[in-house]
């Protein structure tokens, strides 16, 4: 991958490790939330759902050219903590009524796959590597204010 310079971005070992993390996470979000839009009885909240997961195969896309492009292997697995929380919104989606358990659960996520990104942003002092997960930081933190914002409507219907 080449930055807007056309300018190969290297990275170090400690970024490729940190990269794999954001990978694994992202990987995690646009399972959990396929999986959600499988599962969603709202077929608008279904496609919004569905976007987002299109939205972090896109970002896993990017961490993966960045990590091979310099020479790393890209972790593809996902996480434990993923698969858990997979697990979660089917069993979820099958013992509560509406949604919002739904979106709560996709809200946590995003939350610790922000938190990930603050962490790396603030130990990066590269501006090339800063811009794209700059990019991908914003998109995420769109989405989260998005679904914090339905599920609290959706809370606030069911009562």
């Amino acid at each position: 991958m080449t930055t807007e310079s056309n300018i190969p971005l290297v990275l170090n070992d400690e970024e490729a490790v940190h990269l794999n993390n954001l990978l694994n996470l992202n990987l995690d979000g646009q399972s959990g939330y396929k999986t959600a839009a499988e599962v969603l009885s709202n077929p608008d909240y279904a496609e919004l759902f569905r976007q987002y997961a299109q939205a972090r195969e896109r970002n896993s896309t990017q961490l993966i050219n960045l990590l091979q492009s310099s020479g790393y292997a890209a972790d593809k697995l996902g996480s434990l903590p993923g698969l858990l929380r997979q697990g979660w919104l089917n069993l979820e989606s099958l013992l509560t009524q509406g949604d919002a358990p739904i979106f709560a659960e996709c809200e946590r996520s995003d939350e610790l796959t922000l938190a990930a990104y603050q962490d790396i942003m603030g130990q990066t002092t590269r501006e090339d590597l800063m811009s794209i997960l700059r990019a991908q930081f914003t998109d995420i933190r769109n989405a989260h204010t998005r679904v914090k914002a339905l599920r609290a409507a959706l809370e606030q219907v069911q009562r």
